[in-house]
Parts: C-alpha cells; sequence; structure tokens
C-alpha cells in the first residue's frame, strides 16, 4: 500500500511540472458571452495537485491565439467578401499566414517551423475560423495533413527536401477521393505501374482541397490491385511533373476562397524514392492522419460558429420592435442562451481531443465525436442567426448567409462519410472494428 502511495504522489509531482501555468481570456470582440472567463495565475500548481481546466493555455499559446486573432481582423477581414465573390483566395493572406510561421506551427525549428504545440493548431484555426472558415482551412490542412504526412512517415531525405518549402511558401494537397470512391474511399481505381526504379500513375481525382495552387501532391494509388485496399500507395508528386494535370476549381456554396479541383494523372512518372512510407500501407496512413484532420475541421466549424454568434448578438440588442430591443424578450434570449451553451459545449469537446492527441493518446473516438458535433452546433448557430438577424440576415450586406454557406461543407461531409452502408462496409474491409469509427473522417469534401 505504501508503495502504491508513493508512486501516486510521483505521478502526482509528474503531472505539476507539466501542467500549464498560464490562464489566458478570450480577447474576440464583440465577445457577448464570457462563460468560463481564464485568467493568468502564475502559481496554479504550486500549493497542491490542480486539475487544469480544458481552456487552460500555456504562455506560448495564449500569445499565438492574440497574434492569429489580430492577423484575422487586419488582414483577413478586409478581404473576405471579395474572396467569396470571386471565388480566390488573396494572394497576401496565404503569404502572410507562411511569414506569421501558421503554415509550420507544430514543425520544428530545423525544418523552418515554430516549435509549437498541437493545440496552437487547433487555436489558430479556430481564430481564423472566426473571420474566414476557408482561410482556416488552408491553415488546418497544411498542418494536420501535409506537414504531418511528411514528419511521421518521410525518410530523412523527404523531410529535408520538401519541409522547408512547406513551412516557407509551398502548399500541399492530399490526393485520394475519385468520382467512383467518395465515401467508400478505399475502392479507388488510379494505379501506380511499377516500372524499374520509378512508377507510372494513370487515374483521376475529384475534390481535391487547395489544388490550384498546391506545389505538392500526396497521391493515394493502387499498385497492386489484386490486393484490393493493401495495394494503396502514397506517392509524393510535385506540381511541375509531367502529365499531372489541375482541372477547373467547382463553383461551390461555401468556402469559395478555398479551391477544390479535379486532378488528373496522365503517365506521371515519379521516382521510387518518392513513395511516402511503405508500399500498400497507404491505406493505413489516410486513417491515421485524418484522424487529426478531424480535430482541425472540429476546430474550424466551432471557429465559424463562434464568430457567427458573436457578429449576430449586439444585432438582436440594437434592433428595436414594440419599444425594447429583440434582446430583451424572454422568447429570443432562451434561444441565445441555448446556441452559447452548445458552442461551449462544443470547444470543450474539441479542446479535450486535441490535448488527447497532443499527449500522443488514444482520440479516434473523441475526435469523431467533436467533429460532429461541432457540425451539427455551426448548423445550429447560422440558422439561428440569420432568423435573429430578420430580413437582413437574408442578404449578402451582413456576413451571417456566407457562415450558414460555409458550414455545410462539414455536414455534408458527414452525411457522405455515414452513408446507407458505409459503416459496415468499412468494418469488413479493414476486418478491424477498431476502426469502425473512422469512417467519419473521410470527408470526401475535404480531400
Amino acid at each position: 500500500m505504501a508503495a502504491a502511495a508513493g508512486a501516486w504522489l510521483r505521478g502526482c509531482a509528474k503531472l505539476r511540472r507539466h501542467m500549464p501555468a498560464n490562464l489566458a481570456p478570450w480577447r474576440i470582440a464583440p465577445r457577448v458571452f464570457r462563460s468560463s472567463k481564464s485568467e493568468l495565475k502564475p502559481n496554479l500548481a504550486s500549493d497542491g495537485l490542480v486539475c487544469a481546466p480544458l481552456q487552460t493555455f500555456t504562455e506560448e499559446e495564449a500569445m499565438l491565439k492574440d497574434m492569429v486573432t489580430k492577423f484575422a481582423q487586419e488582414r483577413v477581414a478586409p478581404f473576405v467578401q471579395k474572396m467569396d465573390e470571386n471565388a480566390k483566395m488573396e494572394d497576401s493572406i496565404v503569404q502572410g499566414l507562411f511569414e506569421q510561421g501558421l503554415m509550420s506551427i507544430e514543425l520544428g525549428e530545423e525544418y523552418g517551423g515554430t516549435g509549437a504545440s498541437f493545440f496552437s493548431i487547433i487555436l489558430a484555426v479556430e481564430e481564423l475560423a472566426k473571420v474566414d472558415p476557408a482561410v482556416a482551412l488552408v491553415c488546418e490542412l497544411q498542418n494536420t495533413l501535409t506537414n504531418k504526412l511528411f514528419t511521421t512517415y518521410g525518410t530523412e531525405e523527404q523531410k529535408r527536401t520538401y519541409l522547408p518549402r512547406v513551412s516557407k511558401d509551398t502548399l500541399g494537397s492530399f490526393c485520394l477521393s475519385e468520382a467512383g470512391s467518395g465515401s467508400d474511399a478505399f475502392s479507388l481505381k488510379t494505379r501506380a505501374e511499377k516500372k524499374g526504379d520509378y512508377y507510372i500513375i494513370n487515374g483521376s481525382k475529384m475534390w481535391i482541397s487547395l489544388a490550384e495552387d498546391a506545389g505538392v501532391f500526396f497521391v493515394m494509388a493502387n499498385t497492386d490491385p489484386s490486393l484490393g485496399y493493401r495495394g494503396i500507395t502514397c506517392f509524393i508528386v510535385d506540381r511541375d511533373t509531367e502529365g499531372l494535370h489541375v482541372g477547373k476549381k467547382e463553383d461551390k456554396l461555401g468556402i469559395r476562397a478555398s479551391s477544390t479541383c479535379p486532378v488528373t494523372f496522365d503517365n506521371v512518372k515519379v521516382p521510387e524514392s518518392n513513395i511516402l512510407g511503405q508500399v500498400g500501407q497507404g491505406y493505413k496512413y489516410a486513417i491515421g492522419m485524418l484522424n487529426t484532420g478531424r480535430i482541425g475541421i472540429a476546430a474550424q466549424m466551432l471557429g465559424l460558429a463562434q464568430g457567427c454568434f458573436d457578429r449576430t448578438v449586439p444585432y438582436t440588442k440594437e434592433r428595436v420592435q414594440f419599444g425594447k430591443s429583440i434582446f430583451d424578450f424572454q422568447g429570443m434570449q432562451h434561444q441565445i442562451a441555448q446556441v452559447a451553451t452548445q458552442l461551449e459545449a462544443a470547444r470543450l469537446l474539441t479542446y479535450n481531443a486535441a490535448r488527447l492527441a497532443e499527449a500522443g493518446r488514444p482520440a479516434i473516438k473523441e475526435a469523431s465525436m467533436a467533429k460532429y458535433f461541432t457540425a451539427e452546433v455551426a448548423t445550429l448557430t447560422t440558422s439561428k442567426c440569420i432568423e435573429w438577424m430578420g430580413g437582413v440576415g437574408f442578404t449578402k450586406n451582413y456576413p451571417i448567409e456566407k457562415y450558414y454557406r460555409d458550414c455545410k461543407i462539414d455536414l455534408l461531409a458527414g452525411f457522405l462519410s455515414v452513408g446507407l452502408k458505409s459503416w459496415r462496409n468499412l468494418e469488413l474491409r479493414l476486418q478491424t472494428p477498431q476502426y469502425l469509427t473512422t469512417v467519419i473522417l473521410l470527408n470526401t469534401i475535404y480531400l
């Protein structure tokens, strides 16, 4: 008993040493409700074991959050309407994301990154999404997919070649979905035939995010169709490779500033050294990497919903009907309180999944729950906000209708992922029930 108690106390001491020491407030104007407001407490863990709240940030995380907030308001906000109308990302914004280190948040300094925490990525995505979810998506995909794939599965040569580029000025794009393999993503038809020390790739992809401006592509292709999904291999393909063609971008309902294009491969020659990881392991990489991507998308939906909410509630205090502001009607207050509560729950789910992933603990279930719930909350929030705004909420003079359009991409992806037979099909394919919940991560709109 004494030995067990000693081990427990040593564990507590270790926990105290690694506990974030600072609490930072939410500083997003015009924030209406400030529940769970943080305060700086440098001696948080000095007097005994304290369980830190989920909204406890390290000093570095708090500083990054404030920096991203300022960047979003000063550099992104002036171009949001223009980018949405033109369906084109402003070059200065992407350049600014690179300059501020927001495209290499978790990368080590030896590769040009900032060496910050995974949780910092989630904070950055949330803050950007409050202003424009399309910009947040660019940041999210670069950090949770492109950079993660290189650092987790890349060889030392591949890391030295590509990581300095993706941290400085090069966007990455993940190519998985095809016309006939959306929810059933592992039935892809793109082939890679081995010829000596290189492969020849033929096939086509659809719904490829960031393809219009990407400089490097991760291409999922099957090297041995007789093996089914166990033949799927991930190839690194540079944009200027002969035979790679990016098609016309889709004219989308929402997230319009972020490009989504078809990509075709016509006898694309790729050296064997450009295989990412091992031959036939691509399906595992897709599952593993997209798990962290789900947390990033949850942060995007959370920021979207919060940004819409924060821009709507002040209007309810200004709009006067029957001699008083509509905010003062009890029926309106009930609705606003409900949405505020849902937002708080969504934030806690997202932050919990992020902290689990950062600690290296299993988070498949938590990431799936966070992504699903934040999509539902974003849909509820944006719909309610249009109703609260009345007629002006239905016009493009206010950003509320854009938030409403932007949030549909995540809800649609969720429905595509859990189609009539998707759950059972994936279980049968992988023959590993622990991956059953990962169907939700195969969000074809984002791939």
